[in-house]
């Protein structure tokens, strides 16, 4: 197999925000090369995954938690480090909607030790960096309620503002504002249905060098309810 390094992208977003739009766009614009994806899922069942599962596409879904988190770091490393060994020529991992990018060079470092303490590659990655998946319509509103949205805006050179089309020139410019407060940094691409051409992709998309503090931690770890109610049950809750 080819030791070529393998192209390495994060994507990141809250729900709903259209990561999973995005992706099928990109995997329509790289027809000719061979694409790896980990799709992250914070639920047990990941519906994802099963959306973009296409031909020879080579997919591994990681569930029940963020690969950031400490629960799933280490399945994570050693899933980016089997991945150096399979014939892809871009990898790309959809992070949970929940999830706080992490400092990506540390996991990296992980993952050669590993390797080359198994010595079956010498392969590296080039890691291009994290596309952040901002929703036009929501980001504004969910921002003072959820603090991971912040993060992910913070940690990402490229932001990609979905969804432009649904809301006002004015609202649009409020939420640019804001943005551009948050990571002045950052490139901004307004776009619907997660539609971004490779060569505006490629040309702005740089890793992120400054950690910031992250928001992975047992205390932060979401929780998931479930109420099961008996038949007739209810009607008496919405009263």
């Amino acid at each position: 197999m080819d030791q070529k390094n393998m192209e390495l992208f994060l994507i990141s977003g809250f729900l709903g925000s259209g990561k999973t739009s995005f992706m099928r766009s990109v995997l329509t614009e790289l027809p000719n090369h061979k694409i790896g994806v980990i799709v992250n899922d914070f639920g047990s069942v990941n519906i994802d995954g099963k959306l973009l599962r296409n031909g020879d596409l080579k997919l591994v879904e990681i569930n029940n938690g963020s690969v950031f988190c400490a629960c799933l770091k280490g399945g994570f490393i050693k899933t980016l480090a089997a991945f150096l060994e399979v014939d892809v020529d871009y990898l790309f991992v959809e992070a949970s909607g929940l999830a706080d990018p992490d400092n990506m060079d540390e996991y990296l470092q992980a993952v050669y030790m590993l390797t080359d303490k198994k010595g079956k590659t010498k392969r590296r990655y080039s890691y291009r960096g994290n596309i952040c998946v901002a929703d036009a319509v929501n980001f504004l509103d969910y921002l003072d309620v959820f603090p991971v949205i912040e993060n992910q805006a913070r940690k990402s050179r490229f932001i990609l503002l979905n969804k432009e089309a649904e809301i006002s020139p004015e609202e649009k410019e409020e939420l640019k504002a804001e943005l551009e407060r948050l990571n002045p940094e950052a490139f901004i691409y307004e776009t619907n249905y997660g539609k971004v051409p490779p060569e505006i992709l490629t040309a702005h998309l740089i890793p992120e060098q400054e950690h910031v503090s992250t928001l992975n931690t047992p205390y932060n770890r979401p929780c998931v309810l479930i109420v099961t109610m008996a038949p007739g049950q209810e009607q008496n809750l919405i009263e």
